[in-house]
């Protein structure tokens, strides 16, 4: 029998990803309160170089932000309030992980079964399910408390990764009706 690589090659990426992406789930989520705004300092400079590599200064934005009569009241409450500018970042990067983690355990779970929606509804659920274990595992961290409320904010990521999914499927059977 004659091994396909690139299937065997899918399979090792699509279970990598969703592996690397839990295990660094559960190494941030490891980090006692305090301790976990550090790990957020070399993210922002690695999104700081990339507008850079972009040809887009960071400190000039943030510049012209506070003097934009629509944002500057957002800017000025936040610049007073850091904390809650890092809630806002915490809760968006919670969001933005559990999108890219239900799509990938959805492209996991489509290797082995065919049918789109149960593929959808499963990643979904166990997507849901990372995310109370998540929060069952904060609580055992000094400094840390499982919330539901959290949870909540994993499924919003959770929630527009089906929709991104399901319009994809739409717009590709639109595609193969109109040809």
């Amino acid at each position: 029998m004659k091994l396909n690589r690139g299937f065997i090659m899918k399979k090792l990426l699509a279970w990598g990803g969703v592996i690397i992406l839990f295990l660094s789930l559960w190494h941030l989520s490891s980090q006692p309160g305090l301790q976990s705004v550090p790990v957020l300092v070399p993210i922002l400079k690695k999104i700081n170089c990339f507008f850079a590599a972009h040809g887009i200064n960071t400190k000039e934005l943030l510049m012209q932000l506070e003097h934009c009569e629509k944002i500057r009241p957002l800017y000025q409450v936040l610049k007073q309030n850091p904390n809650l500018a890092e809630f806002i970042v915490r809760k968006t990067a919670h969001v933005v992980l559990f999108f890219i983690l239900t799509i990938w355990v959805f492209i996991l779970l489509k290797i082995y079964l065919r049918n789109f929606f149960p593929v959808l509804v499963l990643s979904s659920l166990i997507s849901l399910s990372l995310a109370v274990v998540d929060e069952m595992h904060q609580s055992f961290v000094p400094g840390r408390a499982g919330r539901w409320f959290d949870v909540g904010i994993d499924l919003v990521g959770i929630t527009l990764a089906f929709i991104l999914l399901v319009f994809s499927k739409m717009a590709s059977k639109l595609r193969e009706t109109n040809k």
